[in-house]
């Protein structure tokens, strides 16, 4: 089975919209945050690697850009968007780093909300890592630079540089089992809806929606704060 963060993690929010996404392939549309979060790492990308193309470009997308340089950070780059795959005992994985540098790895996210140095411990984060450590044998510090789409335009606003995640060894050598018991659940071929706070933000508003079990439940009749963050 091919695997990526992102399939992992859409699993992890609601098996539903992972079974609605990646097997039944339902349309979502494309929303306001996929929109921000593509400009923020492409402008992020150019300020970087491609001066000329930056140059060019720079006022088109000079809100987004000025915001990252209000906190950035600099250290010496080695390579952006790197897209790698990688075999995981039997399993495919695919991943694409942010960017990496001479002794860590970035990654760039645009958010709803503020991070918390708990969320950085993830499966991004996890795989990211692990793929360094199988072939340099070094573990690599992750840091995640996170831009609240919601506060990005305010004067004081600063993007968070969240702190170093430092993962463990015996942690990395868990990642197969991690894996083989992601791939156990998904073909088990049960997709249940898990309703949380991410339900405010589901990819398939309006389209497909009525097809969710919670759709007509009080959790979507009431204000998201009352969705408990898990």
């Amino acid at each position: 089975m091919k695997l990526s963060p992102s399939k992992i993690k859409r699993y992890q929010i609601c098996p539903l919209s992972y079974d609605w996404i990646y097997n039944k392939k339902f349309i979502t549309l494309e929303t306001v945050a996929l929109v921000l979060g593509s400009r923020y790492h492409e402008i992020v990308r150019q300020y970087y690697i491609d001066k000329k193309e930056h140059r060019d470009k720079v006022w088109i997308e000079y809100e987004l850009l000025w915001c990252y340089l209000k906190n950035p950070i600099k250290w010496n780059i080695v390579d952006t968007e790197k897209r790698i795959s990688f075999n995981v005992w039997e399993h495919l994985v695919r991943i694409i780093l942010d960017r990496i540098d001479e002794d860590k790895l970035i990654d760039y996210k645009t958010s709803s909300f503020d991070y918390k140095q708990e969320d950085c411990k993830n499966i991004q984060s996890l795989l990211y890592v692990y793929y360094y450590w199988m072939t340099t044998w070094k573990i690599y510090p992750f840091i995640f630079h996170i831009v609240n789409k919601k506060k990005y335009k305010q004067k004081k606003y600063l993007p968070q540089i969240m702190k170093p995640v430092i993962y463990t060894v015996e942690e990395l050598e868990q990642v197969p089992e991690i894996l083989t018991d992601y791939v156990r659940r998904i073909e088990s071929g049960k997709f249940p809806a898990t309703p949380s706070w991410f339900c405010w933000w589901c990819p398939f508003w309006p389209l497909w929606l009525d097809s969710c079990p919670y759709y007509k439940s009080e959790l979507y009749k009431k204000k998201p704060k009352v969705l408990k963050k898990k």
